[in-house]
């Protein structure tokens, strides 16, 4: 027998043979990945932020980091920021920070460990933001009791949703990467199965000629299979041999998994969802609606966290800030106007719509 021989993947690929390997299993993670960050980002809208602060640029930071604060740094053109943070002091008896200090989210997910770090990190933007020392408030401020300076060294905290022990907050990009791998596999193993069911087999041969004699029979068989043909005509004489055994799962079986996995991955926010089991048989509407999942108190708690960073904010600097479910998350038509979905204005366009109406009255 001549000695076994790795297949050129590198040449087969480039000749779109091997398209299948890998590459469905990745794009299909990456495909998901994108949509859970769409969902994520996307489930709220927010009203009357600073210039310069769009609810997109919270949401996405939120995602990512799991927490940003609210700081004044100055400046010409923007005065307010919304950053990753890191602590700078101590705790208070309920385990909440005093003092934190704020980080560039610069596109990288690794955190700097502390302010010593950020000061021996070399970047000129993260050494100047390390001199910046800010007491968080998780209170309301009396308007009457706030100074300018007040305002400069306040920061406001904002978790995506309630703290873990002491006061952690794991990012939902990591939350939802277990499910996210189960995902981007069963439609990979439908597609397996579907191959399997349509009777595949393999033929032992004793040389590479007999081998491409196989290919060839395996191309007419698939131009047959594809074109209704039901006998054709294979001269060579080999053994055949079974190469899969056992059952083979069904593909609906997986797809059935899919649709549960990705309706828990949607409980997650809170966005209504089919719910975790779906029977195979026909099903009423009111044993459907039984099944529907709303995961009400995961976005109750997200809008929690939410409005009540924006009450305190809007406490000593009056910018009136407050966000609401979008009518896609919350299933319901809130603005009353026949339809479920807030369009495609932006904030931007969106305040100033209000603003003018405001005036205009």
């Amino acid at each position: 027998m001549g000695v076994p021989r790795l297949p050129d993947y590198e040449t087969l690929e480039k000749q779109g043979y091997i398209a299948c390997l890998d590459k469905p299993k990745g794009s299909i993670k990456r495909l998901l990945r994108i949509n859970d960050e769409q969902i994520a980002v996307n489930r709220f809208k927010w009203y009357n932020l600073p210039r310069g602060i769009t609810g997109n640029q919270i949401e996405r930071m939120l995602y990512y980091r799991g927490q940003v604060a609210w700081f004044y740094l100055g400046g010409e053109d923007q005065e307010f920021y919304v950053l990753p943070f890191v602590l700078n002091g101590e705790i208070d008896l309920y385990g909440r920070y005093k003092y934190i200090t704020p980080l560039p989210f610069n596109g990288k997910n690794d955190k700097t460990a502390s302010v010593e770090d950020m000061r021996k990190s070399g970047d000129p933007l993260t050494v100047l933001l390390a001199d910046v020392k800010a007491k968080v408030r998780y209170d309301p401020i009396d308007i009457e009791d706030v100074t300018k300076e007040m305002i400069k060294e306040t920061a406001v905290i904002l978790s995506d949703y309630t703290r873990q022990l002491p006061q952690q907050v794991t990012p939902k990009y990591k939350l939802t990467e277990g499910i996210i791998e189960l995902e981007s596999n069963l439609l990979p193993y439908a597609n397996t199965a579907l191959a399997l069911s349509t009777g595949v087999s393999g033929m032992r041969v004793e040389d590479q000629s007999e081998q491409w004699t196989v290919e060839e029979a395996s191309k007419q068989i698939q131009e047959a299979a594809l074109n209704g043909k039901k006998w054709i005509a294979i001269a060579n004489h080999l053994e055949l041999q079974e190469l899969t055994g056992g059952n083979i799962g069904k593909a609906e079986d997986f797809l059935l998994t899919m649709q549960s996995m990705d309706n828990f991955r949607l409980g997650v926010y809170g966005v209504e969802n089919g719910g975790l089991f779906e029977k195979k048989s026909h099903t009423t509407d009111l044993e459907n609606s039984i099944n529907l999942g709303t995961s009400s108190f995961a976005l109750e708690d997200a809008l929690y966290q939410r409005q009540q960073w924006a009450d305190i904010i809007n406490s000593f600097t009056g910018f009136g800030i407050y966000c609401e479910p979008r009518e896609v998350t919350a299933g319901a038509d809130l603005d009353f106007d026949m339809e479920i979905g807030d369009g495609f204005e932006s904030e931007m366009e969106t305040m100033t719509e209000e603003g003018e109406e405001d005036g205009n009255d």
